[in-house]
């Protein structure tokens, strides 16, 4: 059995910018070489769905710890497999084209002098999610599958300044570049009868070239799409209204919820 040690300690901000990324993204985490499951708890503890497994058991875990080798781990779409300050081998570079080959993203969280050992050439779509993952300096770097700029992931992170050369904004025009709205209505019976229409829209990102990826910079404050809430005493003032944000917004992709509406017609009126 090996001793109690805790490699790798998150700074509070890229645990809150985690936090963020994983329930955003629906994850569920797979903390690969947990150690005593420091991190594993930590997650936990902010309501993060997560698995903590490694190869040798520990004095003192702070969390479940499964017993199992990481390599066999079934990975699938809609999980984030995390490997933090590992110790180095061919299972790093093994593990995360496995991972990403199944389906799954990947956190390689190191000191970059560690790059070279643990993840050079792997020759898979990544970028860079934190440079002050933890108190000791560490990167935090995700890898997931190359798509197309019609399905492309969305990711967080970075500053504006590290944009590469040849990053575009969602444009009007622009073949990739529909922007996705939802248009969504909620009937309230409460005090009185009201309803309610909350329209969605996505950010405005950059397409990064480079990493295959719509990005969203931390720094970037005009990137935020609309997101607005409007009560209404009548369906058909809602509806009305949203058929007026359907055509300022055409260019857009939009989701809305024609059958709802045309139930509460049918069953309960104007």
């Amino acid at each position: 059995m090996l001793p109690n040690q805790v490699f790798f300690i998150p700074n509070p901000s890229f645990l809150d910018s985690f936090t963020e990324y994983v329930k955003k993204e629906a994850l569920n985490v797979v903390d690969c070489g947990a150690g005593i499951g420091h991190l594993s708890k930590l997650l936990i503890d902010k309501g993060i769905k997560t698995c903590a497994i490694d190869l040798y058991p520990r004095e003192n875990p702070q969390t479940e710890i499964i017993q199992m080798d990481a390599i066999n781990f079934p990975f699938s779409a809609g999980m984030l497999a995390v490997i933090a300050r590992p110790c180095h081998g061919d299972w790093v570079p093994l593990l995360i084209k496995k991972a990403v080959e199944a389906g799954a993203q990947v956190m390689y969280i190191g000191l970059k002098k560690n790059f070279g050992q643990d993840i050079t050439g792997l020759g898979l779509a990544h970028w860079i999610f934190s440079k002050d993952a933890g108190v000791d300096g560490e990167y935090a770097i995700v890898f997931r599958n190359r798509k197309n700029k019609n399905n492309a992931y969305s990711v967080y992170g970075d500053n504006i300044t590290d944009m590469p050369s040849g990053a575009i904004r969602y444009k009007r025009y622009h073949k990739y570049s529909k922007r996705k709205m939802s248009i969504s209505i909620l009937r309230f019976t409460g005090i009185g009868l009201h309803y309610y229409v909350t329209v969605e829209e996505d950010n405005n990102q950059y397409w990064n070239e480079k990493e295959q990826v719509w990005q969203r910079f931390w720094d970037d404050d005009s990137v935020k799409g609309i997101y607005d809430t409007k009560r209404f005493n009548t369906l058909k003032e809602a509806e009305a209204y949203i058929k007026k944000v359907k055509r300022k917004y055409k260019h857009h992709i939009i989701e809305t919820p024609e059958e709802d509406i045309k139930y509460y017609y049918d069953v309960h009126g104007g």
